[in-house]
Order: structure tokens, then C-alpha cells, then sequence
């Protein structure tokens, strides 16, 4: 352990003397031990000192379920994106957004569960937009009532906006981003 005196502390590797507030030292590199974690804001489902220690609670499990869920749907819509599936929309020439939005998820959703800030902070305020326009499109396909199938994309569209409405809701409660 280093030794502290007045905001500065001894290397114990090298004996060099550096600020206190420092996670390593700046000359030999070496990680000095500490309380906090090794990420800084964001979410931080496991650490370096609890990486085994899965005594998670129910909105740490929301989270995982949740951002798993958004590269599921990543991969399907990139599925689509390749012509390897097939949607109303991709039949309407669309497929090539699905393509790019279905990278964007997997990308977003990968960086989020590797608990990566950026990615969470890019994939909380992409999740508060979708849950607002898919919550329109959701009640203004229900409002279609002489459209067949209307009200089931409506539904579908409403719980998508619940989903991205929760994981948006995970992600503000559980880190700071």
C-alpha cells in the first residue's frame, strides 16, 4: 500500500511521489488499491472487487435483461437489413435502415452491458425518442380502426414503448449518464 502524508503519497514500487487522488502511478504504473470502482458514472453492475459476487438486485437484472433484449432486437433487424428476413417494411425498401438501426442496437446495447458510459448515455436518450414516438405510432395505429392489423401493430408499438420506456427509466436510476 502506498504511504499518505497531506495529499501526496509514496509509490511503494518506485518511491515516487505523487498526488493521493491518483489511481496509479504516473511513473511506473502501478494500480494502487481502492474502494471505488474502476468506471467512473455510468452504470456499474460488477466491479473489479465484486466481479463474483452476483447479489444483484431487480433493476440490475432489469438492466441486463433489458439491454440484452435491445441487441436481440439488433440482430433481427440486421437480419432483416440482409435480406435474410423479411418485414412489411423491408417490402417497402426499407430494409437498409432496419440494416443500420439493427448495427446501432447491437453496438448500444453491447457497449451497455459491457457498462461502457458512453454507450449508456447514447442508449438512455435513443430509448426516452423511441419510447415517445413509438407510444404516437402505437395510438395512432390503434385509432385505425378500418386498417386491418392496425391494432396489432398498435399494441406491438405500445409495448416497445414500454420496454424502451423502462430500460430509459434502469438507466437514469441506476448510474449517473
Amino acid at each position: 500500500m502506498a504511504t499518505e502524508t497531506a495529499g501526496i503519497i509514496e509509490c511503494p514500487r518506485c518511491g515516487q511521489k505523487i498526488p493521493s487522488a491518483s489511481p496509479r502511478c504516473q511513473f511506473c504504473g502501478t494500480i494502487f488499491a481502492t474502494d471505488k470502482p474502476l468506471s467512473t458514472g455510468g452504470v456499474v453492475i460488477l466491479d473489479s472487487k465484486t466481479r463474483n459476487d452476483w447479489n444483484l438486485g431487480w433493476k440490475e437484472y432489469g438492466y441486463i435483461g433489458l439491454t440484452s433484449i435491445i441487441v436481440l432486437y439488433g440482430l433481427y433487424e440486421m437480419l432483416i437489413g440482409v435480406g435474410v428476413l423479411s418485414n412489411t417494411i423491408s417490402r417497402m425498401g426499407g430494409a437498409v435502415y432496419l440494416g443500420i438501426a439493427g448495427f446501432a442496437n447491437v453496438v448500444l446495447g453491447a457497449g451497455a452491458l459491457m457498462q461502457q458510459s458512453w454507450a449508456q448515455m447514447i442508449l438512455k436518450w435513443l430509448m426516452i425518442i423511441e419510447a415517445i414516438s413509438d407510444a404516437i405510432y402505437g395510438f395512432g395505429f390503434l385509432a385505425m380502426t378500418n386498417i386491418p392489423g392496425a391494432a396489432a401493430a398498435g399494441v406491438i408499438k405500445l409495448v416497445t414503448a414500454l420496454v424502451c420506456g423502462a430500460l430509459a427509466w434502469l438507466l437514469a436510476e441506476l448510474g449517473d449518464v
